[in-house]
């Protein structure tokens, strides 16, 4: 209807009405352009609002995990300290050959960290990663995926390098009694004789080599919870700032 009204004020040569109705035509464009535009940003913010909200779960749910990892590296090694004491002294005292069964059992059984990435491979995968406008949360996840997939590569060197020296130890004690401990694994009873494994300087050499690799991954893993932790107070802000949702205390609710 526009075009037909600008061909007849084209040929009555009514110049005024021709600009006018070329303005209205600009005009209609522009305002067309500018709410599909804003319409696409508005689902933008709302695909990256659930894709906040999906990471900050991940992230949680890696927390719990590495914690609980990070406890039982730190039981491990206090165990195999009690395990040298007893080793040196010739005597296990009364109230540690619970600590020193579990470190037997367990001795040089180091877990890979676990990240749940369920959300960061979906966003990688499908190229949308820049859709998470806060580069400081884009670069806490990158470093976070960076240094788990070091920490997961450095395990198996781990295993390789204590192998020889759990079997030292295994060679001179028998498991009984096996059965499950934790969704990590199980442990079991250990009989052995104190006496014997003290006058074998290779079995505490063993458990020291073994105790710190233990170490080195418990270190190594606290500094990745502390990356871990870092990340969901600022994605909690991000969404309190831009859609005025209180995401750490809904998250509290659901504990």
């Amino acid at each position: 209807m526009i075009l037909r009204r600008i061909i007849a004020h084209f040929r009555k040569q009514e110049w005024t009405a021709i600009a006018i109705d070329f303005v209205i035509v600009v005009v209609g464009v522009f305002v067309g352009l500018q709410v599909n535009n804003w319409n696409e940003a508005r689902a933008e913010r709302a695909e990256e609002y659930g894709y906040l909200v999906r990471l900050h779960e991940d992230l949680t749910r890696s927390i719990s995990t590495i914690e609980r990892t990070v406890g039982m590296l730190e039981r491990q090694a206090a165990g195999q300290t009690v395990f040298l004491d007893a080793l040196a002294q010739c005597s296990v005292p009364p109230d540690s050959r619970d600590e020193i069964e579990y470190a037997i059992s367990t001795l040089g059984y180091i877990n890979a960290p676990i990240f749940s990435s369920r959300t960061y491979d979906e966003l990688t995968s499908s190229g949308a990663f820049d859709i998470i406008e806060n580069e400081d949360i884009r670069t806490g996840l990158s470093d976070v995926v960076r240094r788990v997939g070091h920490l997961n590569h450095t395990v198996e060197n781990i295993y390789r390098l204590t192998e020889h020296h759990r079997f030292t130890v295994e060679e001179n004690v028998l498991f009984t009694n096996i059965r499950p401990f934790d969704d990590f694994g199980s442990t079991a009873s250990v009989e052995y004789d104190i006496g014997e494994l003290c006058r074998d300087r290779k079995i505490a050499s063993a458990v020291s080599a073994i105790r710190l690799q233990t170490m080195d991954r418990f270190y190594a893993y606290q500094a990745l919870a502390t990356l871990y932790r870092r990340l969901p107070p600022m994605i909690e802000g991000e969404i309190a700032e831009r859609w005025g949702v209180d995401l750490g205390a809904a998250a509290e609710e659901v504990r």
